[in-house]
Formats: C-alpha cells, structure tokens, sequence
C-alpha cells in the first residue's frame, strides 16, 4: 500500500471516528470511556478504528508523521497490538484518552495535509 493510500484510509477512520462521536455529543475523555462501557457496538467499532488506524500508522515514514504534532504513534500502534493480541488487556479508558487526544487531533491535521 502507497503512502497516500495509507493516509487517505486513516483520515477517512478517523473522520468516522470523530463523527460517530459528534454524533453522540461525546465531547471528553470520560463521556467516551461511560459510552464505551455502556455501549459494547460502539465499544467495537472504536476498537476496529483504532486498531485500523494502529496498523496503517507503520506504513507511514518518520518525516511524515513529524509533520503531524501531537500524534502519539506508538500509543496507536501499541494499542492495535493489544487490542489485536490481548483483547482482555484493553482499558476503554486508554482508548477513550487516546481517541481524544490522538486520533481526533490527527483526523484535524490529516484534513490540511490531504487538501
């Protein structure tokens, strides 16, 4: 897969993602992990969109993500490992910090750079 490839595909899951919670009125970290908890659908959609996104970040090189600030990429790629590997492991409150304030962000910067 292309880089460009990769990058359209991660902005289209986390513009999906970003949706799904405008959708919802989900404004914070702890609205997300309450949702996630009462939710088990979207507990697994967010999980498929992480872990998507997880697996696409490796495909990016290091010049590319140092344009986008305030990405944690390992933390992606960390939890698409365990949520691929170690389902029991998962902590909705480490995904729903990490959907604030990584992939959201990221969905923001991918917009500019795509257009």
């Amino acid at each position: 897969m292309k880089k460009r490839d990769s990058i359209n595909l991660i902005f289209r899951y986390s513009d999906l993602v970003k949706n799904s919670l405008l959708k919802r009125g989900i404004t914070d970290i702890r609205m997300l992990n309450n949702f996630m908890l009462s939710d088990y659908e979207f507990q697994g959609f967010i999980f498929q969109y992480v872990t998507n996104i997880g697996e696409l970040s490796k495909i990016l090189d290091d010049s590319t993500k140092a344009k986008i600030v305030g990405v944690d990429w390992d933390g992606l790629y960390r939890a698409r490992n365990i949520i691929a590997h170690d389902y029991k492991a998962v902590s909705t409150t480490v995904i729903s910090r990490l959907v604030m304030r990584s992939i959201l962000p990221l969905r923001d910067q991918l917009s500019h750079i795509i257009s």
